[in-house]
């Protein structure tokens, strides 16, 4: 992946791989911007506040990796188990290359306070 620009993810940045064969995998990502929150964005709670607020905590980048027996592209039938979720042992002889990213605007906490 490159030349990407991520602003204000709730779980980040997270490349995946995946597939039956031994051979060498490898996951590159570079030239792309992580942003955090910016104040030109939308508030996660509305100036009401209270139990309408949603505040998550937010990640730049999560861990990347490689599994094995990968659920296929388009799913194909209904599950009780999320989208992302995924059910399988991790796959060995997987590179993760990660050049030239500029991760900016986190802080200590999120403006509605999370993380």
């Amino acid at each position: 992946m490159t030349n990407m620009v991520m602003i204000d993810n709730e779980l980040g940045v997270s490349l995946q791989t995946g597939g039956e064969t031994e051979t060498e995998r490898k996951i590159i990502f570079k030239n792309s911007y992580v942003y955090g929150e910016k104040d030109d964005l939308p508030s996660d709670c509305p100036e009401t506040g209270g139990a309408n607020c949603y505040c998550p905590t937010k990640y730049g980048i999560m861990s990347f990796g490689s599994n094995r027996s990968t659920k296929s592209l388009h799913i194909e039938s209904a599950s009780s188990r999320p989208c992302h979720k995924i059910k399988s042992y991790a796959a060995w002889n997987t590179k993760v290359e990660i050049t030239d990213i500029e991760v900016m605007n986190f802080s200590t906490a999120t403006a509605c306070g999370g993380k």
